[in-house]
């Protein structure tokens, strides 16, 4: 018997102490964004329950540096102190409401919010969160190389596609995904390598191989189809390059009458980020009735064929 009543005493002891009530002054949550873009302006809040007793101070803090100051009592009530990278919106700014302007990298680091209740007990509270400012990517990704297949942006049924995209650079550098005719390409299809541009940079490249039983599974033979590269930071920031290549049924099938002739173009950005074609090598078929005419050691060869005629031409690039 006073065994159970001694259980009893010690579970009522636990829900009393886990209480609001008996913990007295308390915050319930400190919400910061998770990442933003350089140049934004951004609201940080901290929601607390006094329980009973009056504020004394709110403070906030960017790597162990108060930077705002809020005493209800005071006058003025709010205060703010020179850290780098961290600009108040002193008019906006309440007990309970921070807003930063025109945030740079340098203000991201770990805030804390403290809340301190009236004496005598000054009941004390605080609780810590990551803010992350991320500078937007530098330049645009772009598939360097379009020597997309054996018969240049034209795939045939029993081809596989090879191509290869660079992305913009940044810390951190944006990640690079592919789709195929608005069909997302899985990653084992892709191999990503990062590359260190300078100090303050990194990029990423990606390649992508894709067999002929992928492209057989999703073909649109006849379509003209949109190979893309994109790259994503964050959420915060996405940007792509296309391809067009059309998909052939057979090996054989000739061209449509209203197709413009397949390409096969070295591309590469230029200082501006936009993509310059150095050689575009196209390619038409003859009509069937031409007639191949050689002469051989005196003699006359007449073979009908249906050859296919190269030139090399250059192009501007795209603005």
């Amino acid at each position: 018997m006073i065994s159970n009543c001694i259980a009893v005493v010690v579970v009522l002891a636990g829900v009393l102490l886990s209480s609001p009530e008996v913990r007295g002054l308390h915050i319930v949550r400190v919400d910061v964004p998770g990442a933003v873009g350089a140049g934004t302006n951004n609201l940080l809040q901290c929601d607390y329950d006094l329980n009973g007793t009056s504020l004394y101070v709110l403070r906030w803090y960017k790597d162990d540096q108060e930077f705002f100051r809020f005493m209800p009592k005071e006058s003025p009530a709010k205060r703010n102190f020179h850290v780098e990278g961290v600009h108040v919106n002193m008019s906006q700014s309440t007990s309970k409401r921070l807003w930063l302007s025109k945030v740079t990298k340098s203000t991201g680091g770990l805030f804390r919010c403290e809340v301190s209740g009236e004496g005598p007990a000054f009941d004390t509270d605080a609780k810590d969160a990551h803010f992350v400012v991320v500078d937007p990517p530098k330049g645009k990704p772009f598939i360097t190389s379009s020597f997309i297949t054996p018969n240049g942006n034209v795939i045939g049924p029993n081809e596989s596609l090879t191509a290869n995209c660079s992305g913009p650079s940044g810390r951190p550098p944006p990640t690079l995904t592919w789709t195929l005719a608005g069909i997302q390409i899985e990653e084992k299809y892709t191999t990503h390598r990062l590359y260190v541009v300078d100090d303050q940079n990194e990029s990423f490249k990606s390649m992508l191989e894709l067999p002929m039983s992928w492209l057989n599974q999703h073909g649109h033979y006849g379509e003209t189809v949109q190979l893309r590269c994109v790259s994503r930071l964050r959420g915060l920031f996405e940007d792509t390059d296309t391809v067009e290549l059309r998909w052939r049924r057979d090996a054989q099938e000739p061209a449509s009458a209203d197709a413009a002739p397949s390409s096969i173009t070295e591309r590469r950005p230029s200082l501006h980020g936009a993509l310059t074609n150095e050689a575009s090598v196209s390619s038409s078929t003859t009509s069937p009735s031409l007639f191949v005419i050689a002469v051989l050691s005196g003699w006359l060869l007449v073979t009908p064929t249906t050859p296919t005629w190269y030139s090399i031409s250059s192009s501007k690039g795209r603005h």
